[in-house]
């Protein structure tokens, strides 16, 4: 596949992840913590790329979850491009990766991008937070089980 192809499949994922973070994710909160779908579409595709990759693909998610959540958007830009750089770091092999581990690396990378943005949230105290961090970073790491499949079609390259 063309690097332009894996781009462009990128982007839309990312897209797709964003529409879902504004009209989904609400469905699918359980107490204080609601899955983060750009995020976690976007490290589940840093799996598969280099990390220079993963952090592009962090920096976008995080300006768009920064502009469309108006809290601190350069903690978010900044959390979110480590995350996706150390998420595509951990995985040095992803042909061997299974999606257990891959949805380890996911929890990890979120659970990294929401603390990153701890002392720009507004007061309300860090247990709370915590709570909201974890819970979150438990269900992309669900949602990262099912787009882990599709990832490894889309960006795996083939055999010869």
């Amino acid at each position: 596949m063309s690097p332009w192809k894996g781009w462009a499949w990128a982007a839309l994922l990312i897209w797709l992840g964003v529409v879902l973070d504004q009209g989904a994710a609400a469905s699918f909160q359980i107490g204080p913590g609601r899955p983060a779908f750009a995020l976690t579409f976007a490290l589940t595709i840093a799996l598969f790329i280099r990390p220079s990759g993963g952090a592009i693909l962090g920096f976008a998610v995080g300006f768009a979850a920064g502009a469309l959540s108006g809290v601190g958007m350069t903690a978010q830009i900044i959390s979110t491009a480590i995350a996706a750089y150390l998420a595509a770091f951990a995985a040095k092999q992803p042909a061997e990766l299974a999606p257990m581990p891959a949805a380890a690396i996911v929890a990890a990378a979120v659970l990294l991008a929401r603390l990153g943005t701890i002392f720009v949230q507004p007061a309300g105290g860090i247990g709370p937070y915590l709570a909201s961090a974890s819970i979150s970073a438990l269900l992309c790491a669900v949602i990262s089980l099912a787009v882990y499949p599709i990832a490894r079609r889309i960006f795996q390259p083939k055999e010869a």
